[in-house]
């Protein structure tokens, strides 16, 4: 997975406009799949493309010459070009690129490998059975890398705290499958380390060998309680220390036991929070000492309910609440359709609690302006917050239309500049326009903004995109008691052509070592056990089951144009044959190697770079009542995971 990091360029290339249909230009050069270019216009606007996995990427753009044109991606170093014509005589731009360079070695704590281990540079990958890495860099002096511990309590921490909050809810999160928890072997007890790593020593290696001593973690654990000593059941512990930055995660057992075994230094203060359904959020510290007992007895939580209504006292369904509390506890909610909302977690009393209110729709399309706000002080017990949403809100509808190319709209979006009745600058918004090109703008026409109540008299409407001439702006005047339909809005298209950008380096002659994982899959108390061996850096292993359908997806990353080989040893309680296998969701050939009462075997061959692999099958565990899993899925919820794995404490 891509960590993100920007490297300096590390030299420039003059790019050769080749003419349509003419192969690369270098001998053995080799195409660079998932690759970021970004076309930056002089007017400042820019278009963002990825390359396929034959190193290209073919879209319309317009005709003219580009202020600049970069280029990413995790194997190669990030290159910017200057002033880039590209017209109907050079609509095929060939852009060669220089590898990055990769550091590899093996990670330990004390004498004992250390597998397990996401490291972070310019890609993000997982250190093997044997403690094995191999991640790459950038060129720049100095590179940052990231040693953590992969902690699979972290993905089912950040579930259930969704849940809890009721974040799921009000973003809508209903994702049509159950992701297995996965975990790869890893070693107990490490802390996360942040490394700067002298790359001077280095320069003009493509292969760096680093082996990595990591400290190791104590233990902190305990019992989580309710106020009459009840155990309670998967409360959410998370721990973080202000001095070195660390932070673990545990949620507890039917025991109301738990458990913190990484990223826990000795002789760290760290903040301690603990909430579970029905509690009150509890925070407090801890001095570690060895491995440290911490126990923790919460408090219920008071209940805050309510109706919220208009200002005749008709329920509202689908207004947003978002309640947050002098604590540091937040919580939100959907009204339904009797405009009722509940917030049963978290909040106790004695809280001074801010609720921010407003209709989903204008939130949506104007943020703050669109919530009115209640404060008031929980008392123990059932809080009831009736609460009257009065903004008197106007809808401004219609439809942009491509007049130069029918049917065909290039992501078009609305941009809204509001003026009030007193001559205060109002920041402007942007809406989104929908693939048939209609829109809605829901907004309230009286706001509080920087201390003053305004009352918003025109809108000034224009539509902005890439591929569009400015249109021109059209001054919507507000009319409090009656809605306005603009009908459609006529733009007309930029220059454009068919241009295909083509990305490319040279083979590597870099041999990664063989690595072996071993994955264990959780769902409803069973385990299942994946095993891999790879000469590529494995960078994540993830589970999904819907109905007929269970997947397995890897992303594999290695030394550009080398060989690359995955060999899979498929638990079949997990997944039966028959088996089918896609690269970057294109399908795959593959061979079976063995098959035993437990196991198949299956090897995997292709050319490196970045890629992601998925295995399905149709013959799964039991029990998932949730819709077909879909390739695009799949690779939205990846990124969501990486967000995940990257949050910090909460």
């Amino acid at each position: 997975m891509k960590s993100g990091l920007v490297a300096i360029m590390f030299f420039v290339l003059v790019i050769p406009l080749l003419a349509s249909g003419n192969a690369y230009a270098q001998p053995q050069a080799v195409p660079v799949p998932n690759a970021q270019v970004t076309l930056n216009l002089p007017d400042g606007s820019s278009l963002t493309l990825t390359t396929n996995s034959s190193g290209e990427v073919t879209a319309l753009v317009r005709s003219g010459t580009y202020a600049s044109i970069s280029v990413s991606g995790v194997t190669i170093l990030d290159k910017i070009m200057n002033n880039v014509l590209i017209d109907s005589s050079h609509n095929v731009v060939d852009i060669p690129v220089a590898r990055a360079p990769w550091i590899t070695g093996t990670l330990s704590v004390g004498n004992s490998p250390a597998p397990g281990i996401q490291v972070s540079s310019k890609s993000s990958v997982t250190s093997d059975a044997n403690g094995r890495y191999a991640v790459t860099v950038g060129n720049r002096s100095v590179e940052n890398i990231n040693y953590m511990p992969l902690d699979p309590m972290m993905l089912e921490y950040f579930s259930l705290y969704n849940n809890l909050t009721g974040y799921s809810m009000i973003n809508k999160i209903n994702l049509p499958f159950n992701m297995i928890t996965s975990s790869p072997s890893q070693i107990g007890n490490v802390l996360s380390k942040d490394e700067s790593f002298d790359m001077a020593p280095h320069f003009g290696q493509e292969l760096i060998n680093h082996d990595v001593s990591l400290d190791a973690s104590v233990t902190l654990s305990g019992t989580v309680t309710g106020p009459g000593g009840a155990p309670v059941n998967e409360a959410l512990v998370s721990v973080y220390s202000n001095s070195s930055g660390l932070y673990g995660y545990a949620v507890t057992d039917s025991n109301g036991h738990y458990s913190i075994t990484t990223n826990i230094k000795n002789g760290d203060v760290y903040s301690v929070r603990v909430v579970a359904y029905g509690y009150a959020l509890f925070q407090g510290t801890v001095t570690i000492s060895g491995d440290t007992t911490y126990n923790v007895q919460l408090q219920n939580a008071v209940l805050i309910k309510g109706h919220v209504t208009d200002g005749n006292g008709a329920p509202l369904s689908n207004i947003e609440i978002l309640a947050m509390s002098s604590n540091g506890w937040a919580s939100y909610a959907l009204t339904d359709s009797n405009g009722y909302y509940e917030l049963p977690t978290g909040f106790m009393p004695g809280d001074n609690v801010t609720i921010n209110f407003g209709d989903r729709d204008a939130v949506n399309s104007v943020g703050f302006y669109a919530y009115k706000v209640y404060q008031f002080i929980t008392a123990p017990g059932t809080n009831v917050v009736d609460l009257v949403y009065d903004l008197p809100l106007t809808t401004i509808t219609g439809v942009v239309d491509d007049a130069d190319r029918s049917g065909l709209l290039e992501n078009p979006t609305i941009m809204v500049t509001p003026h009030a009745n007193v001559p205060a600058p109002l920041p402007s918004f942007n809406v989104m326009v929908s693939g048939n090109g209609s829109f809605v703008i829901k907004f309230p026409w009286q706001i509080s903004y920087s201390g003053f109540n305004l009352t918003i008299t025109t809108v000034d409407i224009s539509v902005r995109s890439n591929y569009y001439y400015p249109a021109a702006t059209v001054a919507v005047g507000v009319n409090a008691q009656q809605d306005s339909n603009l009908g459609v809005i006529s733009i007309h298209s930029y220059p454009l052509i068919q241009a295909t950008i083509k990305v490319h380096t040279t083979k590597s002659n870099v041999t990664l070592p063989d690595f072996v994982h071993h994955v264990t899959m959780e769902y409803n108390g069973m385990e299942f056990h994946l095993s891999i061996e790879t000469n590529s850096s494995l960078s994540g292993v993830m589970a999904f089951v819907a109905p007929n359908n269970g997947t397995i997806g890897l992303y594999v990353l290695g030394p550009d144009g080398t060989s690359g080989y995955l060999r899979l040893a498929i638990p079949k309680s997990f997944l039966a044959p028959p088996y089918n296998v896609y690269l970057d969701g294109s399908p795959k050939t593959f061979n079976v190697v063995s098959e035993n009462a437990t196991h198949v075997v299956i090897e995997i061959f292709y050319t490196h770079s970045e890629h992601f692999i998925m295995v399905n099958s149709s013959s799964v565990i039991p029990e998932f009542p949730l819709d077909i899993l879909s390739i695009t899925t799949l690779l939205i919820v990846t990124i969501l995971v990486t967000l995940l794995l990257r949050k910090r404490f909460l």
